[in-house]
């Protein structure tokens, strides 16, 4: 009795392992990825067709319906509906550029910004590792839509909510991103001109929480248009954001 024991125990523990390899294969980004040329830099494409995967979660596809670069240069993400899911996008640098300035200029919001939607502007580690630029109305409209934050943003101050005119295009998303140092900005386009917009709306500081900010190893550039919860857009309709241009400056 006591061998068979152990004999069944060996093959549950044999299943476990099977099944943990098969959540890493599933949870993994595959071999292989598509890769896009966007601003002089080489992008690798998230794609989780099968599986919902954070953030959301949500199913993000390398689809070129999903994602794509024009005739001039300009990033398109775009959320699509097909075979009865919301399919969201992302891109990200496979290498870590760093402590510098990071600008990402957004040209264009397609349609209205649907309150389920999410754009990120950010670079990422993993948790408690991650420095942010989002606009998004977290599902409801009456509250700020962008957002600046530093992980954990449990964390009292870690977190600024502002508003910024969708129809001020192109829009400058930006922060600098020193050793125990960080400080966030956003400017417009204004009849033309460039309007640096003042304190505190739109520009932020965190030198105060040097000791959260994080050292500059590993954290890779993402950019990504999900939806928030993972909940449908609020009219059933695609949303599309284009990206003019991203710029990285190093000190």
């Amino acid at each position: 009795m006591p061998f068979i024991f152990s004999s069944l125990s060996y093959k549950r523990l044999n299943l476990l392992v099977l099944a943990l390899f098969i959540a890493t294969l599933t949870f993994t980004q595959t071999v292989g990825a598509r890769t896009i040329q966007f601003s002089g830099y080489t992008w690798e494409v998230k794609n989780f067709t099968e599986y919902k995967r954070g953030p959301g979660p949500n199913y993000f596809s390398d689809n070129e319906r999903n994602v794509w670069v024009d005739a001039q240069g300009n990033l398109h993400l775009r959320i699509e509906k097909r075979e009865g899911k919301w399919h969201c996008a992302e891109v990200y640098l496979k290498k870590d550029l760093g402590y510098g300035l990071y600008t990402f200029t957004v040209r264009e919001f397609k349609e209205r910004f649907d309150p389920n939607a999410v754009l990120g502007l950010f670079v990422y580690e993993g948790k408690n590792r991650e420095i942010d630029v989002e606009v998004s109305y977290w599902g409801d409209l009456n509250r700020p839509n962008a957002t600046f934050a530093l992980q954990p943003t449990y964390l009292e101050g870690h977190k600024d909510y502002f508003e910024v005119g969708v129809e001020e295009l192109p829009i400058k998303f930006g922060f600098r991103w020193k050793p125990n140092r960080i400080a966030y900005w956003a400017n417009a386009s204004e009849d033309g001109t460039r309007k640096q917009f003042a304190k505190p709306e739109y520009s932020w500081s965190h030198s105060h929480l040097g000791y959260h900010v994080p050292t500059e190893r590993d954290l890779k550039t993402h950019i990504n248009l999900w939806l928030f919860k993972g909940e449908p857009p609020e009219k059933q309709e695609e949303i599309e954001v284009v990206i003019e241009k991203f710029e990285f400056e190093s000190f």
